[in-house]
């Protein structure tokens, strides 16, 4: 059942990250002070760095002319991850959407997707703000870097005993 799921809850993550960039909810990413690479000049600015005006969480400083409760925006431009997060995850999905028919043994599918995600999310997690908890063996982590490698692990665990079971079956069938 979990298979069936897979790219369904990737497109579901990437389009779900529209509303965070949408809406500036303080889902974002670190200060970015960098100019924009000459290799992403077709891009508007704001895929690179957004000051998240009229954000959801009244964080920043007032924009002037701006009456209302959303009159805030960010000091300093930060990486838009919520816009990165949605092309990563919609790209994902048709990927996977791609390859559901291919996979035949049950499992391998999500742990496919759990792989992904995990990997995904972790890369996010190097430019976006977040609470750091104490080091572990010297490594500093955000919740979501932890969640990330079990979700990696996860999936290539999944992947390693579903593929083992089958290679059983068609041994011992």
């Amino acid at each position: 059942m979990l298979d069936i799921g897979a790219a369904g809850m990737m497109l579901s993550y990437g389009l779900g990250r529209i509303g965070c960039q949408m809406s500036g909810d303080g889902d974002w990413g670190i200060n970015n002070y960098a100019p924009k690479p000459h290799w992403l000049s077709w891009a508007p600015d704001w895929m690179w760095a957004f000051k998240f005006p009229h954000n959801v969480n009244g964080v920043g400083v007032h924009i002037q002319g701006c009456q209302g409760k959303y009159c805030n925006e960010l000091v300093v431009p930060v990486f838009p991850t919520s816009f990165y997060e949605s092309v990563v995850c919609i790209l994902l999905f048709f990927f996977l959407w791609s390859i559901r028919n291919k996979i035949k043994t049950p499992g391998v599918l999500f742990g496919i997707y759990m792989i992904l995600a995990g990997v995904e999310r972790f890369f996010i997690e190097l430019i976006r703000v977040n609470t750091k908890y104490p080091p572990i063996f010297g490594i500093r982590y955000t919740q979501a870097e932890l969640i990330s490698v079990l979700m990696v692990l996860g999936g290539a665990i999944l992947i390693f005993t579903q593929m083992n079971k089958k290679v059983t079956k068609v041994q011992h069938g």
